[in-house]
């Protein structure tokens, strides 16, 4: 589901108003430094004439049941599809002969921690779903908290097509699911129910829009770890999913967590060389402006001073809702002034992270 977010009368009625929750936000000032500017750049930030309609609790949960109206709608739509399978007459069953994979590629952020859209670390945006219908697959019964990848989907239609994965599991991402969605148990610990050939951990990572920096998250157990950047910007973010699923409780501070930090630190970096690769994004990113963006504006006979203006104009038009910044980003901005000053010294510094915006802002500014 990607925004703006629409839906028909029909569904949006299949959703009782009363039984949506909606999400609580903390001051501006509470607000990690890149989850602030993350929401900045969403447009989630609210501007000093739209401040009430932006902060109203009626439009979260409006938000948040036209959300889950789209997924009722897209439920009936997988319903249409099985049938079809199955009553194609071409010999497609689910019990004999026939896997449906049903995940997605990322989640959405539905108002939580003042943010709609993808692109965080947060539960919400990062966790996906996952339902593996077919022969010899369980049905229910049990429940297994050990965490998984989407990189592990390629690697269990592999072994569902009768492919031997290399016991060493050289060259290849991801582990086979089958451990965990089939009746055979010969893999698992008798005692937790948790594949024994595959890591305690999983890695996301993310280097995209509306972020001012990379940022990883580790995930083992119930806890999770958000990292930014090179992990010297700023502190790390740590979270109990299990007690705290809304993660609202950053428990990195808290010097019982020490050792948790320090581990979850070392599988990172034992998983991805984080450092190197944050770097190379923040590269990556100078060189996309310098010699796409700017060149390629010269080459068509453009000013990019002045074009650059034009883009993200409107009022927060993804969520297509009130409140959000109204003109172009960098509007009256270019031609001189602090914005043009600090985009200049950007460009002819050495490349390097700088550290997230802290709150150093107020409504209308």
């Amino acid at each position: 589901m990607h925004p703006p977010y629409h839906t028909s009368q029909y569904w949006l009625d299949k959703v009782d108003p009363d039984k949506v929750d909606v999400p609580d936000w903390v001051a501006l000032e509470e607000l990690h430094p890149c989850q602030f500017q993350s929401s900045m750049l969403k447009g989630c930030i609210p501007t000093a004439d739209g401040k009430a309609a932006f902060y109203s609790t009626a439009r979260r949960k409006q938000i948040r049941r036209i959300y889950l109206a789209m997924i009722a709608e897209y439920d009936s739509m997988v319903g249409q599809y099985v049938d079809a399978v199955e009553n194609s007459g071409a010999g497609f069953s689910f019990d004999k002969n026939t896997w449906i994979f049903l995940t997605s590629d990322h989640g959405d952020m539905r108002m939580e921690h003042q943010q709609f859209y993808k692109m965080v670390p947060w539960e919400a945006s990062s966790r996906v779903p996952l339902v593996v219908v077919g022969p010899g697959i369980k049905q229910g019964g049990a429940v297994h908290t050990q965490p998984t990848s989407l990189l592990d989907i390629y690697p269990t239609m592999l072994e569902l097509t009768g492919f031997t994965l290399p016991k060493a599991h050289t060259g290849l991402d991801g582990y086979s699911l089958l451990p965990l969605l089939t009746s055979n148990a010969a893999k698992l610990d008798p005692d937790t129910g948790a594949d024994l050939g595959r890591p305690e951990w999983v890695v996301s990572q993310g280097h995209m829009a509306d972020n001012a920096m990379s940022w990883y998250l580790v995930r083992d157990g119930a806890m999770k770890m958000v990292l930014y950047g090179t992990g010297a910007e700023h502190p790390v973010q740590l979270f109990n999913i299990t007690a705290d699923p809304g993660e609202t409780k950053d428990l990195s501070a808290n010097p019982s967590y020490a050792a948790t930090i320090k581990d979850l630190t070392a599988k990172l970096g034992k998983t991805l060389d984080f450092k190197s690769i944050s770097l190379d994004v923040a590269d990556y990113n100078k060189k996309m402006f310098t010699d796409w963006y700017m060149k390629q504006k010269a080459k068509d006979g453009e000013t990019w001073k002045d074009w650059m203006p034009l883009g993200n104009a409107g009022n927060c038009p993804r969520c297509g809702v009130p409140g959000g910044p109204s003109g172009g980003s960098w509007e009256g901005t270019l031609q001189e002034g602090p914005a043009l000053a600090a985009l200049q010294d950007w460009i002819n510094a050495p490349v390097s992270i700088k550290k997230c915006r802290g709150v150093d802002w107020t409504p209308g500014n």
